[in-house]
């Protein structure tokens, strides 16, 4: 798992493009801490739909032999990093405040076969949080094209926030019923499976 995982910078070719500060160590090191346990290899990087090609570009300097995509991967080449075999996009900060504290962010790229259950891992850390919380930081260390979706619909499929999020559907109007007039004449009960089972072991 990523949380042993050495950092080492001096390793890649292009450690020269990469600030060496203690804050983008740190960055990186919290992307690594917080995947869940699964590695990325090279493999994996390489056979991706998305990062497959820059991948190669980077480490080969291969390109695909069709002008739309070639010409693509020449344009974003400069803004991925391979450190300790693992693929990274920086991206300049663009909120001037920010641009004092951390000019540039550092995103680790997920494969795709990795990417639900990234998802998936973060949303449980995050206490369930929602779409807002649960892009906002992911974006902070993970880079995929996909995650906006994810974020979006990870929330929505939840058995447990489904489960724990009181119905909005509106009770329909009781016309055509007789009244007795008098209090606590009839009582409803609404049952509702609990997220996880009591001590007891009931749901």
């Amino acid at each position: 798992p990523f949380q042993n995982a050495p950092l080492d910078v001096s390793t890649t070719d292009n450690s020269s493009e990469l600030n060496n500060s203690d804050s983008d160590n740190n960055e990186i090191f919290d992307a690594m801490k917080l995947m869940p346990a699964f590695e990325i290899t090279v493999n994996d990087l390489l056979n991706d739909v998305e990062f497959g090609d820059i991948m190669r570009f980077k480490l080969n300097g291969e390109l695909t032999g069709t002008d739309a995509t070639d010409r693509k991967i020449l344009l974003i080449a400069d803004d991925f990093l391979i450190i300790n075999d693992l693929l990274y996009r920086v991206t300049a900060v663009r909120n001037r405040k920010l641009q004092r504290i951390k000019p540039f962010l550092t995103r680790l790229c997920i494969p795709k076969k990795f990417q639900l259950q990234l998802v998936e891992k973060a949303h449980e850390i995050l206490a369930h949080s929602g779409y807002e919380k649960l892009n906002s930081s992911l974006r902070q260390r993970y880079y995929f094209s996909a995650l906006n979706d994810l974020a979006y619909q990870v929330p929505r499929s939840c058995l447990t926030c489904n489960e724990a999020k009181p119905s909005t559907t509106p009770m329909p109007l009781l016309f055509g019923h007789s009244h007795s007039g008098e209090y606590n004449h009839t009582w409803s009960i609404d049952h509702m499976a609990l997220p996880r089972p009591t001590p007891s072991g009931h749901h």
